[in-house]
């Protein structure tokens, strides 16, 4: 589970195994960010690609993100949950 309760910056780019295979694809249960709580996805130019079961966004919690594709079973944004695929590098 990645939970979310205060600020968190992730910077996620394409990921290598230890047999040098790349992979710009991320698996998680469940993602939830709780009120007051954000996510910063910052990949390179190529992007990733997140999957999850439950992708849950609190009231108040935001998911900021760039070149970002997301794959759930389930998409939970309570009302002032924000998802803000708009990201800038300040």
């Amino acid at each position: 589970m990645l939970n979310s309760l205060n600020h968190a910056i992730s910077f996620f780019r394409q990921l290598i195994a230890p047999n040098n295979q790349s992979s710009r694809d991320l698996s998680f249960d469940v993602i939830e960010i709780q009120g007051g709580g954000s996510i910063e996805i910052q990949s390179d130019k190529d992007g990733l690609s997140i999957t999850c079961s439950t992708l849950w966004i609190r009231s108040g919690g935001v998911l900021i993100a760039d070149r970002l594709s997301v794959v759930a079973d389930t998409v939970t944004i309570e009302q002032s949950g924000v998802i803000d695929l708009n990201f800038k590098v300040r």
